[in-house]
């Protein structure tokens, strides 16, 4: 806890001034990753501090406006419904924006061991989230299954025995999501990213499986460059 005060504290400079809502996130996460658990549990004051910064953030901080997997497409020449902007990284956490234009599916995937808060800034999120509960013995998973719609500035959250797998589709006038992943993606370290099938659905009652290859069909998420307020 000590940790997290002392990371509210350099939301302030030298001379007491404000620093910009960017740059007092990544202080937040900073301190957080630091404190003891860190991120990993719900409700935690290193979570709530997080959180609470996220909330100072919005879109335009990000240097994200309406349309702004349009923006990326026209600066890239690429055309892409899903863009990834990164933030600020680490080997504790990661701080990133996505982009997603209307209709814009990231499908099912996991993040083991993670922990996943997201802010959505701008439009709607039709989120399907799954707890894996049981290994089947067949390659398949038993979940629970939640489905909910997330409208700006709502938050989301996943951690790693609580909707740990999940699925975004955006609303009719796309969406942008900020998140903070704690710790990092890392194949290296363990935690790759496995896109993940559901074989069946009743309910609140769910098999997935997690496709052979590591890859989901027909997924394509480019990089944009950030051009917001510096996170420094």
């Amino acid at each position: 806890m000590a940790g997290v005060v002392r990371g509210l504290a350099r939301y302030f400079n030298g001379g007491g001034a404000p620093r910009n809502a960017v740059a007092a996130l990544h202080d937040a996460v900073r301190a957080a990753t630091a404190a003891d658990g860190g991120l990993s549990v719900a409700g935690s004051p290193a979570c709530e501090a997080v959180l609470a910064a996220m909330a100072a953030v919005d879109a335009a901080d990000l240097g994200v406006g309406p349309g702004a997997w349009c923006a990326a497409e026209a600066r890239s020449g690429r055309r892409c419904d899903v863009w990834h902007v990164p933030v600020a990284e680490s080997p504790e956490y990661s701080i990133c924006v996505f982009l997603l234009g209307p209709g814009a599916r990231i499908p099912a995937h996991d993040h083991p061991g993670m922990t996943v808060l997201s802010k959505i800034l701008q439009g709607s999120l039709d989120v399907a989230s799954f707890d894996i509960l049981a290994d089947n013995g067949d390659g398949t998973f038993a979940a629970a299954a939640r489905r909910r719609t997330v409208d700006a500035p709502r938050f989301s959250e996943l951690y790693a025995a609580r909707d740990n797998v999940h699925e975004f589709v955006a609303g009719p006038e796309g969406a942008c999501v900020l998140d903070v992943l704690s710790p990092p993606y890392d194949a290296a370290g363990g935690r790759d990213c496995h896109y993940v099938r559901v074989v069946r659905a009743d309910g609140a009652a769910a098999v997935l499986e997690i496709y052979a290859d590591g890859a989901e069909p027909d997924f394509t998420c480019l990089s944009a460059p950030y051009g917001g307020l510096d996170p420094s």
